[in-house]
């Protein structure tokens, strides 16, 4: 043992010496450099574009989670510090050596949790400033170059009442990495407040080492093979053009709002029976009619619609927080003279073809398929489909109760994305849409479409798709009756009769201007 350190322990209790040995080596290790790796395709992009606007929050992750019960505050604190120090992407920041972006882990990080505590206020004044506090931290830029890019806050409402308050910036984690994020915190702190350790095992995979695989993978005959693929299913692709109500801007934006939705059961019912008839999943039949949904109001055939997947096709990925998801791009043809059946068998082909050639990011295909750019739009498609089907394990925590609350303000990264998800409460969802574009209104209607086209699909799924109808039965009144009331009492005066009515009215006016010659 070196010599320094033997005087430094002289005189100390066990504790103490154990205290300061583990001090010692914290510092050893923070001495370490900190390590660098290569970005995945999907982080060069977000690091691209947070260049252009590093502002924009549009890419921050949030979740918020209602804590009621008596939560045990260091435990909380303790167990966040360790799902940081378990994920290396949680440490990460993005710098730039020698002109060119690369991951740079650090090897230790404090993960603070502040305490903003609202216990003075009551009623409006409390759900005012809760809702101020978390659109505050939802909204507030990471900087990629200096880190960190992941934070906690805590807002205390009473004793008992808390809101946790989590955001990741997006080139560091995704939709599933939420979930693990939120899990892993549950399982600590349920092993720190029974002063058990942990049973997470060691994460197999860090996120820096796929980046680096994916790099050396998606090359040369792989990358050819599946880049033919796309090429030949992408080329001229047509723009979905829906009507706004308002002018689109020159470059795009991300102001979001969202609308929710519940599906009927029997609705839900005849969706399931179609779509296992037809040998096809839930979410081709979805798919299905959102795209149908698109086609009456573009009145275009030619349909392209992005989906995310989770990208962890690997066992050991599923337990890794990082930026794995890829978009896929389904490009589908509607015939309005085909049945919706028929739609759903190329959509279940389409969809088994893209899912085989899902490996190449959605950056990659932008970047070598070059694409006609605008500004004002995503590269390809225009709308996003996403069923939810991410593992939601139930997560309890002893004495408390958790409960997600929903944000208050959206981010659309789309003109418009519908979300759904079925499972023991039923099949609902929502509608994410830029309010650059569409008015509140607009998108009520839209949903509203697209239930009672999934009725009449359940209904008349061998009707030809041209005589499906999107409109309620109270739009249906209203253009065939009430619109169509054109009727009016006709005059039956003559002429002659008329003047003489008008002249016993106003019998000072002039009757006729005089003429004027020319």
């Amino acid at each position: 043992m070196d010599k320094t350190i033997a005087a430094n322990l002289e005189g100390l209790s066990a504790e103490e010496q154990r205290a300061l040995l583990q001090k010692l080596l914290q510092e050893k290790k923070a001495k370490k450099p900190d390590k660098t790796a290569v970005l995945s395709f999907g982080q060069e992009r977000l690091w691209f574009l947070h260049q252009l606007d590093s502002a924009n929050a549009a890419y921050n992750l949030r979740t918020a989670v209602r804590l009621q019960g008596n939560l045990n505050l260091p435990a909380l604190e303790a167990s966040i510090q360790e799902v940081v120090n378990r994920h290396e992407s949680l440490r990460t920041k993005i710098v730039a050596a020698n002109g060119r972006p690369q991951q740079q882990i650090q090897q230790q990080m404090i993960a603070p949790l502040p305490v903003t505590d609202l216990t003075d206020l009551q009623g409006d004044e409390l759900e005012t400033a809760v809702q101020q506090h978390t659109d505050a931290e939802a909204q507030a830029p990471f900087d990629l170059a200096n880190g960190p890019l992941f934070r906690a806050r805590l807002l205390k409402l009473q004793a008992n009442d808390h809101i946790l308050l989590l955001t990741m910036h997006h080139i560091i984690s995704d939709g599933w990495s939420i979930g693990i994020l939120i899990r892993e915190i549950a399982t600590l702190y349920q092993t720190k407040v029974a002063n058990q350790p942990s049973p997470l095992a060691k994460i197999p995979v860090q996120y820096a080492d796929f980046a680096t695989w994916q790099r050396e993978w998606l090359q040369g005959e792989t990358l050819e093979k599946q880049l033919a693929y796309w090429g030949e299913q992408l080329a001229d692709t047509a723009v979905v053009d829906l009507p706004t109500d308002h002018p689109r801007p020159t470059v795009q934006t991300f102001a979001g709002a969202r609308h929710y939705f519940t599906v009927a059961p029997d609705v839900a019912s005849q969706f399931h029976q179609l779509t296992h008839a037809e040998n096809a999943t839930l979410f081709m039949g979805l798919l299905g009619a959102f795209n149908l949904l698109l086609h009456i109001y573009s009145r275009q055939t030619d349909i392209s619609v992005g989906t995310p997947v989770a990208g962890r096709n690997r066992n050991q990925l599923e337990s890794t927080i990082g930026l794995f998801i890829n978009t896929l791009v389904m490009r589908n043809q509607i015939d309005p003279q085909a049945s919706f059946r028929d739609l759903l068998k190329q959509i279940r082909q389409t969809t088994l073809d893209a899912f085989a050639h899902q490996d190449v990011p959605f950056e990659k295909l932008v970047e070598e398929l070059h694409p006609p750019r605008d500004p004002s739009r995503t590269p390809f498609f225009q709308h996003l489909f996403i069923l939810q089907n991410a593992p939601m394990q139930s997560v309890k925590l002893p004495g408390v109760t958790l409960t997600p609350l929903q944000p208050n303000k959206a981010s659309s990264l789309f003109d418009l994305t519908l979300t759904m998800w079925d499972d023991d409460q039923g099949m609902r969802g929502y509608l994410e849409y830029n309010t650059d574009l569409f008015c509140d209104e607009t998108m009520a209607r839209f949903v509203t479409h697209f239930q009672q086209l999934m009725r009449q699909i359940g209904q008349q799924p061998d009707a030809p798709i041209a005589q499906l109808s999107a409109l309620s039965p109270a739009e249906k009144g209203k253009m065939l009756t009430e619109w169509n009331a054109t009727e009016r009492p006709y005059p039956t005066h003559t002429h002659k009769k008329l003047k003489k009515k008008q002249v016993e009215k106003t019998p000072e006016g002039t009757a006729a201007p005089p003429a004027t010659a020319t």
